[in-house]
């Protein structure tokens, strides 16, 4: 975000790349619905549509689109910084005493100016170019460490990418368990694990293992820790729920009712 606030924008691609850099994660992955961008930008649908679209032309933004899972952005604003001219070396004129049938092995070759503007680098580039032998990650981290004031602290890890094969990652529970999980029954460990099964070790910890699913004569409840994980999982995982829940408790066409439960009470 605040690489975004430098940019000179219109003012509709302007709150629309902050939205979305708002949500993105240290990778600049980020998927939330076109409502929620509307939401943020207090502008039409088709309005953020024009937006995304021309920075995607600007080179700020790339889009994926996934059949039945939404849009996948990424998040790569551009800063286009001219680089300085490089003025060719001046040639020193060399005297009798210089003069010598060994090759220097301290002296070294002047640079060409093309050489030298070679290694000028286009700091806005290190937004979208993935440097050789580097992952997504490892640019991520280094352009938080190039972009980072004096004195600013380290951004507060969000979401996992969950592009990534999740199979074989190591499980790591990231948040406490809500209270409300010890009303869960047989039912709800039933559900558990068709979700898990379905979704993987990874994805499954960091979003699911700490909430509770409760059966109700109302239906499926599932309350979470935060209002920011409950509208993950109710924008991501409602219909796996739906299913879950219809398979193991025969609960048919109802979509879950999602909670957030009170410090007060959790």
């Amino acid at each position: 975000m605040t690489v975004v606030w430098e940019l000179d924008l219109p003012d509709s691609e302007k709150l629309a790349l902050l939205a979305l850099a708002d949500n993105a994660n240290d990778e600049g992955y980020c998927w939330p619905s076109m409502a929620t961008l509307a939401r943020k930008c207090s502008k039409s649908d088709r309005t953020v549509q024009r937006s995304i679209q021309s920075l995607e032309e600007k080179g700020h933004l790339t889009r994926e689109e996934r059949p039945g899972k939404g849009v996948l952005y990424r998040i790569h604003p551009r800063q286009d910084v001219t680089p300085d001219t490089v003025s060719p070396p001046s040639p020193c004129p060399s005297t009798p005493d210089m003069v010598s049938d060994k090759p220097s092995r301290t002296t070294k070759s002047p640079q060409t100016p093309q050489a030298a503007s070679d290694q000028t680098r286009d700091r806005g580039d290190e937004h979208w170019r993935i440097p050789p032998g580097r992952s997504w990650t490892e640019t991520g981290a280094m352009l938080r460490q190039l972009h980072r004031k004096p004195g600013q602290r380290k951004r507060r890890e969000r979401a996992p990418n969950l592009q990534v094969d999740q199979s074989s990652a190591p499980v790591q529970t990231v948040r406490k368990a809500v209270k409300a999980k010890s009303r869960e029954d047989d039912r709800s460990h039933e559900i558990r694990n068709l979700l898990q099964a379905q979704m993987g070790n990874q994805v499954y910890e960091h979003w699911l293992s700490n909430v509770a699913i409760l059966i109700e004569p109302t239906g499926l409840t599932v309350v979470a820790a935060s209002p920011f994980q409950s509208s993950w999982i109710e924008e991501n995982l409602s219909v796996k729920l739906s299913k879950a829940a219809e398979k193991v408790a025969g609960i048919v066409g109802a979509r879950p009712r999602f909670e957030v439960e009170s410090r007060a009470h959790g």
